[in-house]
Parts: structure tokens; sequence; C-alpha cells
């Protein structure tokens, strides 16, 4: 896999931006459970969801390298559109309102996904290619959502 496709993981500003982003969008919280033992739940950031969301941003259909010298992945060119004023947007935001809202309204969804998947469960391998990650640990969002049949398996095994 070329070196590309990990560069938005590898970048600080891309990593800084995102994490803000989905901090602000499920922060760690309070289960409330009736007893007077107070469970904290962790929110998007301690469970890396930033990297599920620059990982999928990198790894999306429309990244497909045109031979352009000034492309970039577009996790870190959303980064940029998080961060900089309307009328210096990078590519592939120039001019185009519509791909804006949509992409703002994708990275809400793609922290939500994350965070309440297998994501964090995959550990050390979560960046591999699909095919080569395995579960390391039962993901907080199996718990979260009272996931059984998975999380099951996951303990039959372990």
């Amino acid at each position: 896999m070329s070196s590309w496709r990990h560069e938005g993981i590898r970048d600080p500003h891309t990593q800084a931006t995102f994490q803000a982003l989905v901090d602000a969008i499920i922060p760690p919280y309070c289960l409330c459970t009736g007893t007077p033992v107070t469970v904290q739940a962790p929110g998007a950031l301690h469970l890396r969801i930033q990297d599920y969301v620059i990982w999928d941003l990198d790894h999306s259909v429309e990244l497909q390298p045109s031979g352009d010298t000034d492309s970039i992945p577009l996790s870190k060119s959303t980064a940029l559109l998080l961060d900089i004023p309307l009328e210096n947007l990078p590519r592939p935001y120039q001019n185009n309102p519509v791909h804006i809202q949509v992409k703002m309204s994708s990275i809400h969804q793609l922290t939500l996904f994350g965070y309440y998947s297998e994501w964090f469960g995959y550990g050390t391998t979560r960046l591999l290619p699909s095919n080569l990650r395995r579960i390391e640990c039962c993901p907080p969002g199996w718990s979260l959502t009272r996931y059984t049949s998975s999380s099951k398996v996951w303990q039959s095994r372990h």
C-alpha cells in the first residue's frame, strides 16, 4: 500500500483537527445506571475515532490518484476545509458548496459509525486492509449498544 494512504494519519494538523471534531461530536459522558456507582463512557477521542474518520476519507472512492502532483489526501484537504476561511478552500472543495455540505454530513456520520462499530476492537490491526484486521479486544460500542452476537463470540474465544 502506498504511503500517501497513511499520510493523513501521520499529519499533526490533520490529527489535531479531527481530534477536536470527534471530541465535540461524542465527548466522554456519564452512564447513569441508577446505582451509586457512576460509570464513565469513553468519548470518541479516547477510542481514536479520528483515525477511523481519517482512514475512511483517505480510502474513499473519490480519492483515486489522478497523476496530479498537487493532489493531497482527502483527510488533509478536509482538515483545511474545517480550519480556513471559505475564500481559501482547498481542492476538491473550491467552488463546490454541495460537496462541502455532503462532506460535513458524512464526517458526523463517520464519527458515529466508528464509535459504535468494532473499529477500536481491531487494536493494532485497525489501519491494515480489512482482510488483515483482527478483533483484539471487545469494542466498547458493542457494550454500549448491548450488541450480543459478536460479543458472545468474542468472549468464547478469549
